[in-house]
Formats: C-alpha cells, structure tokens, sequence
C-alpha cells in the first residue's frame, strides 16, 4: 500500500472547564506546532511535537482517523504522560493515562466531532467531550486542531 507523506503547521486549541470550577471561566491552552501528515490508503495520520516549557518533558502527538469515518478519532500522546483517547460522536469510551506514579483510568464522554481535515488540503477537527473518573465529571473539554 502507498504512503504519502508531507509536512504541516498544526494549531491546537484547548478550552476546558474543570469540573471544581464549572461556574468559573475556561481555561484555555494554545500551541502552534510543525509536524507531518501521512495518507496509507484511507488512513490519516498527523504526528507533531507539543512545545515546551524549560522544565517540561517533550511531548508528542498522534491524531488518526479514516476517511471513510471522519467522526472516529483517535488521540494519543507520548511524554511525561502517555494517554491514549478515542473519540466516537455520541459514545462513551474508557481511556488511560499513564503517569510516573502510576496508571489512571479515566473516561471520555464525546458529544460531538467535526473533522474537515483531508490529506491535500490539511482543515480543521473540533471534539467536544467531557472526562471523567471514578464515577466524578473532572473537565468538560472543547478541542479544536487546525491543519495547513
């Protein structure tokens, strides 16, 4: 099978409510990154380095998803903490994060997903979810990743 692959700006764009603060303000985390985007077949893959602080440890994103089911997204990072998400519209899924002092499992809860992103033209992604633990709401999430 044929592997395209070319180069990419990727801007993410994070708003969160935690959940001790749902009447408060979001947070919001904002990064632009350089990384690449690889077509197997109909399989989309955009890799690309989070920056960093001085005293952070590096870390790495994968998007996935296929052409075919644009609203099946799959997330994992890489670092000082390894996650690894999917994201269904409308479904529940258990998801893990793995920390230096341990294993944590956590849920995510997607209320929707917009994907536009294509191969040739790069486009936009935006996942509203919620994560929970043990039973307890922690963030209402709203995800949003450009790609050019």
């Amino acid at each position: 099978m044929d592997k395209e692959k070319r180069s990419v700006a990727v801007q993410s764009v994070s708003s969160f409510i935690r959940a001790e603060e749902l009447d408060g303000e979001n947070e919001q985390i904002l990064f632009n990154a350089v990384g690449y985007m690889e077509r197997t077949g109909n399989n989309i893959k955009i890799k690309y380095a989070e920056p960093r602080k001085e005293d952070e440890h590096q870390s790495f994103s994968t998007l996935q998803f296929a052409e075919d089911k644009r609203k099946e997204v799959y997330i994992s990072r890489s670092g000082a903490a390894n996650e690894m998400f999917c994201f269904i519209e409308g479904q529940r899924y258990m998801a893990s994060e793995s920390l230096p002092f341990g294993e944590l499992t956590l849920f995510t809860d997607t209320k929707s997903v917009k994907n536009s992103i294509n191969y040739n033209d790069g486009g936009k992604l935006e996942i509203k979810y919620t994560i929970d633990s043990q039973g307890m709401l922690l963030e209402e999430v709203h995800l949003s990743i450009t790609v050019k």
